[in-house]
């Protein structure tokens, strides 16, 4: 009877410590796996960390996604035509691509969408033609949409133009839309739609567009290769000649487009427009901080000053910061993956050929890409490739004929400047 008694309790006791034994075995076991993640977890940290420092990752999350544009765009609309060199040529030809055509095909709604990346003077184009072309129409708007657009303010501002500024009492999108349909049912109307960024914007504003075989025109800008083939009749704005930029650039600062310059003023010049690649923005902005300095001592000194730290900064005239601003606008409409893809491309040197392969594989060693269902991480990064030229913020330099894709790529001097300082 004692054994009887006393064999349960001793089984107890073994399995009592098997028990405890075991659950010992699974905490260590846990712990163990806990104590790897904890360590994977630290490694992951400080790499994102070492790439906050390296591409500087913080300060875009800080960066406003609003940039205030409205009087930047105001400036460029008014710039005197004269300035931009090669403008009379520009709108000489989509004037005859607008008004070319028999009897019928000019009955027809023309729509003419002009793209290009920031400072490439798709604004002062537009509106060049539009002085040209508006008193041969029964009405005509031009209204800027910007970045984020407030479209009841926009289509008040088309119909106060298009009624010769009667009052129009403010209401919701939908009546005013309504209202610029009735409006323009049997007119023939000139109507340009200024610096538009998404699909869906255009697609609300084309609501009140009546296609009534008036001959009417519609014009607009886009940096986004996207939106410009919806509105359709895409015209791909080119930077200006090394020719055309000289005669900007002498223009600017001398008030001539033939000056001749001093063989070290001219060797400097030189490199300073290959800086500007073109773009007419970036011509004047710089002339105009060279012309400031006009008359002074040394100016070869200062000049090549400016060359040596041009996007670097130095500079804090206003026009400069104007520039700055304004290619940076297509940077702060970038979702962040493709932020940080770009600021990647700041670590090229300037004018470097990329091939797209090695860079696709490069973000993803880098955990730029991000998973999408049923997709390979390089397919993704063909994307992003796509999207960024399609923003004008990347160019092709060779496009595959079998896949039609870009197999070389670059960025444009300019932005590439302009990302330099994101990452400051």
């Amino acid at each position: 009877m004692v054994c009887i008694d006393r064999e349960p309790k001793e089984l107890h006791g073994l399995r009592g410590f098997i028990d405890r034994s075991l659950d010992l075995l699974t905490k260590a076991k846990i712990r163990h796996k806990l104590g790897t993640e904890i360590k994977d977890l630290r490694r992951s940290i400080k790499e994102v960390s070492e790439r906050h420092d390296r591409y500087k990752v913080s300060h875009v999350a800080a960066k406003p996604a609003e940039v205030p544009v409205h009087n930047l765009r105001l400036s460029a609309m008014y710039k005197k035509a004269a300035e931009l060199i090669g403008t009379e040529e520009k709108s000489n030809e989509l004037i005859g691509r607008i008004m070319v055509g028999d009897e019928p095909s000019k009955k027809q709604l023309k729509k003419v969408s002009i793209v290009g990346f920031g400072g490439l003077g798709k604004t002062t184009l537009a509106k060049v033609v539009y002085d040209k072309l508006k008193e041969q129409f029964d009405c005509a708007a031009f209204v800027s949409v910007s970045l984020n657009p407030n479209l009841e303010r926009i289509f008040v501002n088309m119909l106060c133009q298009l009624r010769h500024h009667k009052n129009v009492v403010t209401c919701d999108t939908e009546q005013l839309i309504n209202e610029a349909r009735d409006f323009l049912q049997d007119k023939r109307y000139l109507i340009v739609i200024d610096d538009i960024w998404k699909i869906s914007v255009w697609k609300t504003i084309q609501y009140a567009l009546v296609d009534n075989e008036c001959g009417s025109v519609i014009i607009s800008t886009t940096r986004n290769l996207d939106v410009a083939n919806k509105i359709g009749g895409v015209y791909q704005l080119q930077p200006l000649s090394p020719a055309d930029s000289r005669k900007l650039f002498n223009l600017r600062i001398f008030g001539t487009e033939d000056k001749c310059l001093s063989n070290k003023l001219a060797e400097v010049s030189t490199e300073i427009l290959r800086k500007c690649g073109g773009v007419p923005l970036a011509i004047i902005t710089i002339a105009s901080t060279l012309a400031s300095k006009e008359g002074m001592e040394n100016i070869h000194q200062y000049w090549s000053k400016v060359c040596k730290t041009l996007g670097s900064g130095l500079e804090d005239s206003p026009d400069v910061e104007d520039m700055r601003r304004i290619l940076s606008i297509s940077y702060y409409d970038l979702p962040p993956h493709l932020k940080h893809c770009m600021l990647y491309l700041s670590s090229y040197p300037e004018d470097y050929e990329i091939r797209t392969e090695e860079l696709i594989w490069k973000w993803m060693g880098e955990g730029f890409i991000l998973k999408e269902q049923g997709r390979s991480f390089y397919d993704v990064g063909e994307d992003y490739i796509s999207e960024l030229i399609n923003r004008s913020m990347i160019q092709p330099s060779s496009i595959s004929r079998k896949s039609k894709k870009a197999v070389v790529c670059r960025v444009h001097d300019m932005i590439l400047r302009s990302h330099h300082m994101h990452g400051k």
